[in-house]
């Protein structure tokens, strides 16, 4: 015959207790949306094909693109900081 182990009593909001700190708007910093085009494999500006949401490098027409903020974009594909 096994034991059965009896199970503590616990609040799950003391488990769960996490402290939300909102972000101040002052420290907020705005992400802008870029486009990364594989075929020319750098950022580039983009216009839009046909009435969908489907857009093509302007500089060599390729419809091969990912799109993210500028941050997340540099860092998956390793590329250097913007100098701004």
């Amino acid at each position: 015959m096994t034991e059965e182990k009896e199970i503590p009593d616990f609040d799950v909001n003391d488990i769960l207790k996490v402290e939300y700190k909102p972000v101040p708007n002052d420290d907020y910093e705005e992400q802008k949306i870029v486009f990364y085009c594989h075929d020319c494999a750098k950022l580039v500006d983009t216009e839009s094909k046909g009435k969908k949401l489907k857009f093509v490098c302007k500089e060599c027409q390729g419809s091969d693109l990912s799109y993210g903020t500028e941050r997340s974009i540099r860092n998956y594909y390793n590329m250097p900081e913007a100098n701004d």
